[in-house]
């Protein structure tokens, strides 16, 4: 079939796979530029004592929910060569909630709440701003007890906050 003649749906799949492929190796060598410098993971961190100032949770609740939880099996971090000081993710902070029976966000209501990020000026931190509303709706000290679960649709052709949120 000459060139010219393929249908739009074959041209756009052709770029589609393309796109992935670029995004792939871009991906790829950033991974290992982070495994080059020792920089593979980064996940925002607590302490137990940080935990006094999330909704819903004291210093005293936070310890016996860690007991609690440790007595059930559950494993949380530490940091390294510190074996009584906690290093918690935002899921660790999840898992203290979910014990505690603070119900989440999906749990009180039945439709998702939606934010649309448009421009059609180039250059005006879209992605970059999209992509800090996500990540801070999702590790905000206030919102972590409702356990967002953030779906990010990026529509851009450069695909910034895909390539940012793939990291």
């Amino acid at each position: 079939m000459p060139k010219g003649s393929r249908s739009f749906f074959e041209q756009i799949e052709t770029v589609s796979v393309n796109a992935v492929e670029i995004l792939d190796n871009q991906s790829s060598t950033n991974q290992n530029l982070r495994e080059e410098f020792g920089l593979e993971t980064y996940y925002k961190r607590f302490s137990r004592e940080a935990l006094k100032n999330f909704p819903h949770l004291s210093k005293a609740i936070a310890v016996k929910a860690c007991e609690e939880l440790e007595e059930m099996g559950y494993k949380f971090p530490r940091q390294k060569n510190k074996a009584t000081l906690y290093s918690l993710r935002v899921e660790d902070i999840v898992k203290i909630y979910e014990h505690r029976g603070i119900p989440k966000y999906r749990d009180k209501y039945n439709e998702a709440f939606t934010i649309f990020v448009s421009n059609l000026k180039g250059g005006v931190s879209k992605s970059v701003s999209t992509t800090s509303l996500a990540h801070s709706l999702r590790t905000s000290e206030n919102l972590i007890q409702h356990d967002l679960r953030i779906l990010v649709i990026d529509l851009d052709p450069q695909a910034s906050s895909t390539l940012f949120l793939r990291q």
